[in-house]
């Protein structure tokens, strides 16, 4: 018999415990203040989000900054072939040279770890240069291409170093199309904000 009132007790504590923590947590949830971010594709979410862990917390762990850097590469490769496709849609002729390069560029597939060979550098550079290549990008919106895709082709040299890494104007430049949820927790004037 004592030992049923011992069990009792010890599940009634037990109990106590966590009716403790849920009512205890249930505070601090209801101290949280939520921001929900809303907005059409390309509107600036994601910029929005970026900047505020730029401002309110310590940036972007190595990680996440691994993955905007395979991001950066990939989209450079993307922007150049969009922009490819661009000048033969517009009929917009790129140098004879050039034109031959454009067409083994269209083959080329994103190293899945993001890596750029020297050839694709080279060729990018190459492209970047032809002035039939930067008119079709003055036409970029016809083709959803980001106006800050400039910024990676004139930095492709450095985008392209083995030891890369992002700095923030690049992670705020980059475009990763994002679904879903994303939770971020940064302080607001000693309020936790969600």
């Amino acid at each position: 018999m004592g030992n049923r009132n011992n069990d009792l007790k010890k599940k009634r504590e037990r109990d106590r415990k966590i009716n403790q923590q849920i009512e205890s947590d249930r505070k601090v949830y209801e101290r949280e203040a939520k921001l929900l971010v809303l907005g059409t594709g390309d509107s600036g979410k994601s910029t929005f989000i970026k900047q505020t862990q730029l401002l309110f917390r310590d940036g972007f762990s190595e990680d996440e900054k691994r993955t905007f850097k395979k991001a950066i590469r990939i989209n450079l490769i993307r922007h150049t072939k969009l922009l490819i496709k661009a000048c033969r849609t517009l009929e917009i002729e790129l140098s004879s040279q050039n034109e031959e390069i454009a067409d083994l560029f269209l083959e080329v597939k994103p190293d899945s770890n993001g890596n750029l060979s020297k050839k694709i550098v080279n060729d990018i550079k190459i492209l970047w240069d032809d002035t039939a290549f930067k008119e079709s990008f003055e036409k970029r919106s016809q083709f959803q291409i980001p106006d800050t895709a400039y910024h990676y082709f004139d930095n492709i040299d450095e985008v392209a170093k083995e030891d890369y890494t992002p700095s923030n104007v690049d992670i705020l430049n980059c475009r990763i199309a994002t679904s879903g949820v994303k939770v971020i927790e940064f302080p607001l004037s000693g309020i936790p904000t969600k």
